[in-house]
């Protein structure tokens, strides 16, 4: 390309450029648009869920459709939580009312088995101030036999329905409508720090709370479904003298897992122009749907096997 010679060409070029760039993020959102119509036409309750968080539209499927699978309940249900803290950062601290229907209790209620689910209804309780419902949802997550937060979900979704797409396209939409509704990671983090701080310090001291924290921690070992739930076990039981040999999970497989999964994300590699192969947007693809399909710890298990 031949430089500007005057400051009218550099006007020109500046204007021809603005109007290719115009053009392209247009075509993206025909794209996207396009994909979102496709997948709200589609029978699942996670299709249409994915469908709608894609467009960007405030009105999600039925809450009929929505109950009948636990998982697409519980998103939608983070995604609400993420849109009433956004709107309480502006003084708007009313839940919307299209989020009124799903609650932590309503989730709990649909996978009775998800500490996850109980840990959010915990919370709840506790923010509310309400004693007994606070400890009967803490004897309900002790007992829980699985954590999911059904991390990446949506995403395959849209990754089924974009087999038409180029992988760089495949990949950005996928990676769009999951971090859109990011209530999931707050939502965990801020459970996590909950229960560190309830198993720990004057807390741990009482036998039957360290008894508990110290079954949480063989629970989370046994069944928890991501990284992060691995790491937590491994808190409690330090924090509660509960012995290493006790738990599903070890410091050294921990980290070994962690390792994996550093070494084997290409965008999160230092080298940036082998992230924008099309071989490795392949392999963060097949990553972002083993995770989600099986869950992270396994996921990763799994491919550490192969």
């Amino acid at each position: 390309m031949q430089l500007p010679r005057s400051v009218g060409e550099l006007k020109a070029l500046i204007q021809r450029l603005s109007q290719s760039e115009e053009a392209a993020l247009a075509q993206v959102q025909q794209t996207q648009q396009r994909l979102a119509a496709r997948l709200r036409a589609r029978p699942t309750a996670l299709e249409q869920l994915a469908g709608q968080v894609l467009a960007n539209d405030p009105v999600p499927p039925s809450e009929a459709l929505l109950r009948s699978d636990p998982r697409a309940y519980a998103l939608r249900y983070l995604q609400c939580q993420d849109e009433s803290s956004r709107l309480a950062t502006f003084k708007r601290a009313a839940v919307p009312a299209h989020c009124s229907p799903y609650t932590a209790q309503g989730w709990a209620a649909l996978e009775p088995d998800n500490g996850r689910a109980w840990l959010a209804v915990w919370r709840a309780a506790r923010q509310r101030q309400d004693e007994a419902a606070a400890t009967a949802a803490w004897s309900r997550l002790t007992l829980a036999s699985r954590f999911e937060m059904h991390t990446g979900l949506m995403g395959l979704q849209v990754q089924q329905m974009a087999g038409d797409l180029n992988e760089f396209e495949r990949f950005g939409l996928a990676v769009q409508v999951d971090a859109l509704p990011s209530g999931s990671a707050m939502e965990q983090m801020l459970g996590d720090k909950a229960l560190r701080d309830a198993c720990s310090g004057k807390a741990s001291e009482d036998g039957q709370r360290r008894e508990e924290c110290r079954r949480l921690a063989r629970n989370l070992s046994q069944g928890g479904a991501d990284l992060s739930d691995k790491r937590l076990a491994l808190k409690l039981a330090a924090s509660t003298g509960l012995a290493a040999e006790d738990l599903a999970v070890t410091d050294v497989d921990l980290k070994a897992a962690q390792r994996w999964r550093d070494g084997h994300l290409p965008l999160l590699g230092k080298d940036i122009m082998q992230s924008f192969s099309c071989n490795s947007l392949r392999q963060d693809l097949t990553r972002m749907a083993e995770r989600a399909e099986q869950g992270e710890w396994a996921a990763i298990r799994n491919a550490m096997r192969r």
